[in-house]
């Protein structure tokens, strides 16, 4: 079998065409590419501008007109300036009771304890109950000048923590020395009191200042009214002294004995 040779020619014309849609295509892919290029750049150019607007461009909150602040003074319903209390204490006027203060003149009672205007000051009680007899009234026997007590004016200050609805006074006369009781139905002791009353009540930490008359059933002494030694002869001068118990005639802790008062016919 014979060879067959086949021969192509190609006119230059059609290769210059080729050769010219070659370039034609290459630039046509380069173009894509850079406007591809371009179109990816112009949006991450916007994105950033955008956002650099964005936080360049935050409003600032407006400025607040800023409030005047009222006046402070006596009668502002609030606590301000010296006061201790809304409105009152310290250059403004006094607090009333239960008002916070810190001196007494803070207090339209003039008190203020433990920083509260009260009405009457704390009492310190003394863990005794003390008793004084001020003043006698007397009388006098015109056959022999002995003298009677008729009358007592005493205070009572109860300074213990309970409270007393009545209290039992014994009344006993003595020489003016005190060694020795009179009015005793065995001389020398001293175990008849001379009068025995009772008293209105007294609380705790409270006083009671009052007279008391003494009527028949009020004197105790089984020898008379009128005092008089063991002889039966009046006493110039003699001490009225006084014991004070509870209302069952028990003694009393912190009892009291009052001071001796002396008595002159």
């Amino acid at each position: 079998m014979e060879e067959m040779e086949i021969s192509m020619k190609i006119k230059p014309i059609y290769l210059e065409r080729l050769l010219y849609w070659i370039i034609i295509l290459v630039l046509a892919v380069l173009l894509v590419i850079a406007w591809a290029d371009d179109t990816v750049t112009d949006e991450t150019d916007t994105k950033t501008v955008g956002q650099e607007q964005g936080a360049g461009t935050v409003t600032p909150p407006a400025e607040e007109t800023p409030v005047a602040e009222p006046e402070e003074s006596c009668s502002d319903g609030s606590k301000n300036q010296d006061e201790t209390d809304i409105d009152c204490g310290g250059d403004c006027t006094k607090c009333a009771l239960t008002k916070a203060c810190a001196v007494n003149s803070d207090c339209i009672s003039g008190i203020c304890s433990q920083n509260v205007c009260v009405k009457e000051a704390p009492v310190t009680l003394s863990g005794k109950m003390e008793m004084d007899v001020t003043a006698i009234d007397k009388t006098i026997a015109t056959n022999n000048g002995a003298v009677k007590v008729t009358a007592l004016t005493f205070t009572v200050k109860n300074g213990l923590e309970d409270d007393y609805d009545q209290l039992l006074v014994k009344v006993y006369v003595k020489n003016k020395g005190g060694t020795r009781c009179y009015n005793q139905q065995t001389p020398g002791l001293c175990d008849d009191s001379y009068a025995e009353f009772f008293t209105g009540a007294v609380k705790s930490g409270k006083t009671l200042t009052t007279s008391k008359s003494l009527s028949k059933d009020d004197y105790t002494s089984k020898v008379g009214n009128f005092v008089v030694d063991d002889t039966s002869a009046p006493a110039s001068e003699f001490q009225v002294v006084a014991y004070v118990y509870d209302k069952n005639g028990n003694e009393i802790d912190g009892k009291s004995i009052s001071d001796a008062i002396v008595v002159k016919a």
